[in-house]
């Protein structure tokens, strides 16, 4: 066996480490500011749920599209919101939620493109959870292919 796969491997799983707890943590980020941003009407262009089979599981997809206007510019935007909106009963509770109220975009006020229709949801780590596991994953690959050379 090559005596660098482990210390390559493990070099690998850090980046990929450093990078997903990275990419964790900006969207925790913006998920805890856009409800600090302000509010505009929001036009609900399309809004439906797909079901559709992948391998042996019923998957659900939002599509998603709305319109709102910053400064007299009118935007448009696919983002439902920051928190995962990824399931069947989760895209219901949305819909519901944007047909039974008046729709209104939360967006960032240094770029009003950037918007969410929704604020709150179910908070998810997983991405930085996975990133510290590849971390000490990767560390350990490393450590051991140093102790090999």
């Amino acid at each position: 066996m090559n005596t660098y796969a482990p210390l390559v491997v493990g070099i690998l799983l850090l980046a990929g480490g450093g990078l997903a707890i990275f990419r964790g943590l900006v969207h925790a980020q913006r998920a805890q500011r856009s409800s600090q941003w302000p509010t505009t009407p929001a036009d609900i262009l399309r809004m439906e749920m797909y079901t559709y089979q992948l391998e042996d599981r019923t998957r659900h997809k939002l599509d998603l599209l709305y319109s709102y206007e910053v400064e007299g510019t009118t935007y448009e935007c696919e983002r439902p919101s920051y928190f995962p909106v990824d399931t069947k009963d989760k895209i219901s509770a949305f819909i519901r939620d944007q047909q039974n109220a008046t729709p209104r975009a939360y967006y960032n006020p240094r770029d009003p493109e950037d918007a969410v229709l929704a604020v709150s949801g179910e908070k998810k780590y997983h991405v930085f959870f996975m990133g510290v596991i590849l971390l000490g994953v990767g560390a350990g690959l490393v450590f051991m292919g140093m102790e090999r050379m």
